[in-house]
């Protein structure tokens, strides 16, 4: 699977409306290497209605989290959202 494809995938998956943490989408997606979920996801924000959102108040965040997080222009991006 191409990272276009697991993008697809992603997409089908989230909850529309709902802030999925990536710690939780990782978890789905154990089988597939990081590296190709990241370009997937990277691949999602290309789109107008996705966006990648750092949590707000860090202080919640786990160890797991913080390791399951995406970098994004030097931001780590911990919940993936999907308004349409």
């Amino acid at each position: 699977m191409d990272a276009v494809a697991l993008a697809s995938l992603i997409r089908l998956t989230a909850l529309v409306g709902r802030e999925t943490p990536l710690v939780e989408l990782r978890a789905s997606l154990t089988f597939y290497p990081r590296p190709l979920v990241d370009e997937a996801l990277c691949q999602l924000t290309m789109r107008e209605d996705v966006y990648l959102r750092g949590e707000a108040d860090q202080r919640r965040l786990t160890a797991e989290d913080r390791k399951s997080a995406l970098v994004l222009g030097g931001t780590a991006r911990h919940v993936l959202l999907i308004t349409a």
